[in-house]
């Protein structure tokens, strides 16, 4: 994860407003329909934006497919070199400490060091490289064809998950790839269901109170549960230690917050079919 994610959806701020988007986030997930039987067989690719994206929307769904013997591979796109701003270590200093983190956790998961891609793309540039990122996932989809793609969502407002999520929609569209997609949101949780930011209390509580009923009706989610694999996706979350814990000191030092984390803690994870176009 990187650090524009949670920032910009702390700022909306509060523990009320924590609660109420747990309150509809377990709305939408009342209606989605729990395939985590189904999901275990199939073949997939796993495309995260930046390192640790991979364990916290799939990691579940990840281990439950290998437990299964079924291939999967992960593709980490960018290099991490923005989730903190340290006068300490330096940006090519946090590349190489999220690089191993991320091949400490991948293996925690159970992959193998061949499973894992990194594209190195700069932190938050995917979308200036959006036609680059496509090509590249059209060649690992080419060599590796599996039945299904994992991607971020373009829910999200961080831009590297929008752009991983619209270049899948572009290999949907160009015929690139004719299996299933899906997304799995992450800062999506943490920024919905507000319609704009309107002032005044009235209308934000109805731009709240809209979005929710909004996101409630139009997201149709697919489950998988997490029973039985929870204290796993928690050690491998461990490895991930500059996005948990304060490795510099510095005040400047961005750490996931657990009312995010909480998100991907809870009964399932929680991935969003793409339909073509």
């Amino acid at each position: 994860m990187s650090q524009t994610a949670t920032r910009g959806a702390s700022a909306g701020g509060g523990r009320l407003v924590d609660r109420a988007r747990r309150l509809v986030k377990a709305a939408v997930v009342a209606r989605g329909n729990d395939v985590t039987e189904a999901s275990a067989g199939r073949s997939c690719l796993v495309v995260a934006p930046h390192p640790d994206d991979e364990t916290l929307g799939c990691g579940v769904t990840i281990m439950r497919k290998l437990d299964a013997g079924t291939p999967v591979k992960v593709v980490i796109a960018t290099d991490g070199r923005r989730s903190s701003d340290s006068k300490v270590m330096s940006a090519e200093e946090l590349v190489r400490v999220r690089r191993q983190e991320a091949l400490e956790a991948t293996g925690r998961l159970g992959l193998g060091p061949d499973d894992v891609v990194f594209l190195d793309f700069e932190d938050q540039g995917l979308a200036d490289n959006l036609a680059d990122l496509t090509e590249r996932l059209a060649a690992l989809v080419e060599g590796f064809r599996p039945q299904e793609l994992l991607v971020a969502s373009v829910l999200d407002h961080h831009p590297d998950h929008h752009a991983v999520g619209q270049a899948a929609r572009r290999l949907l569209d160009a015929g690139a790839f004719d299996g299933r997609v899906a997304e799995y949101p992450m800062g999506f949780w943490r920024t919905m269901p507000w319609r704009g930011r309107p002032r005044g209390a009235a209308r934000t509580a109805w731009s709240f109170l809209s979005g929710s009923l909004s996101a409630v009706a139009r997201l149709r989610p697919e489950l998988i549960s997490t029973d039985g694999y929870l204290d796993r996706k928690r050690h491998v979350l461990d490895a991930y230690a500059s996005q948990l814990t304060n490795l510099t000191g510095e005040a400047e030092w961005w750490t996931l917050d657990d009312p995010f984390l909480e998100h991907f803690l809870g009964p399932y994870e929680v991935h969003l079919p793409i339909r073509r176009s």
